[in-house]
């Protein structure tokens, strides 16, 4: 029940960035050019970067999609949904966790093919693993990333996520699609 409030939450979101960025809000940018491609999907390897306080975490998924609200030739700016998923050993115990989250990113265009970009919001999911539980309902998260566009509206971009518990921490290689 909470992933799916999660998610009624984030597309709530999302569509309050798209009516302000199409308010015309933010200069000459445009809301956004359906020839730009504005929606993309994701998804890649996760590799937890969070050992320590005597538990131990497995590679795992990420997986998202993203809708471009606002842009202009510098920067654009976006939101996504993604969900992460990866094991953590307590204890000699395993249990999978799954995080569902919602960020806003800015993202810099510094030549045509290449972006790099921030982003923060929230998110959230917990599991107990050998008496202990790993991750919450809700907490801050941040990334960073830098990527390539290529001609045929794929990109690739790596990852780097960060957040309010030393749990959420890792990086990803993420293989998308703009359509």
């Amino acid at each position: 029940m909470k992933c799916m409030t999660g998610i009624v939450t984030a597309i709530a979101l999302c569509s309050a960035g798209s009516v302000f960025a199409q308010s015309g809000v933010g200069g000459e940018g445009k809301a956004f050019d359906k020839t730009v491609k504005p929606l993309k999907v994701f998804g890649g390897l996760f590799i937890p970067n969070s050992n320590s306080g005597g538990y131990s975490t497995r590679t795992g998924f990420t997986l998202g999609f993203g809708y471009k609200f606002w842009e202009n030739n510098i920067v654009t700016i976006d939101g996504e949904v993604r969900t992460t998923v990866f094991q953590v050993r307590f204890n000699g115990d395993d249990g999978t966790l799954a995080q569902v989250g919602f960020m806003m990113n800015i993202i810099g265009h510094p030549s045509r093919d290449l972006f790099v970009g921030i982003g923060a919001g929230i998110s959230g999911g917990k599991v107990d693993v050998g008496g202990r539980d790993f991750g919450r309902s809700g907490g801050g998260l941040f990334q960073g990333f830098i990527g390539h566009d290529f001609e045929n509206n794929s990109f690739v971009q790596l990852r780097l996520q960060s957040g309010s518990q030393t749990i959420q921490r890792g990086w990803s290689v993420e293989l998308g699609f703009r359509f």
